[in-house]
């Protein structure tokens, strides 16, 4: 990804100070990337922001469908309790 020269400096200092709490690290997987986006506050300071939309696609997807929550609704109705990947609900 290309920046303008001028946020290069305050690109790296954000960087370096996200490593140095332990927030991000560097890791050496470049089909997994998660590009930065630089955003200037209103109040001038710099935020980096995560474009997950490269790791989105590369990420392996499920074989399953997640349970749509009107169905599952729908289907307790009357029941006193029921039972869900690993999880007793009573309602």
């Amino acid at each position: 990804m290309t920046f303008s020269p001028q946020l290069i400096p305050e690109i790296e200092q954000e960087v370096n100070k996200l490593i140095d709490v332990g927030f991000i690290c560097e890791v050496k997987y470049p089909t997994w990337i998660a590009n930065i986006v630089p955003v200037r506050k209103k109040n001038g300071q710099l935020h980096l922001c995560v474009d997950f939309r490269d790791l989105n696609d590369a990420y392996p997807k499920d074989d399953f469908l997640l349970p749509v929550t009107e169905v599952m609704i729908d289907t307790t109705t009357g029941h006193e309790a029921f039972f869900l990947y690993g999880l007793y609900c009573r309602i």
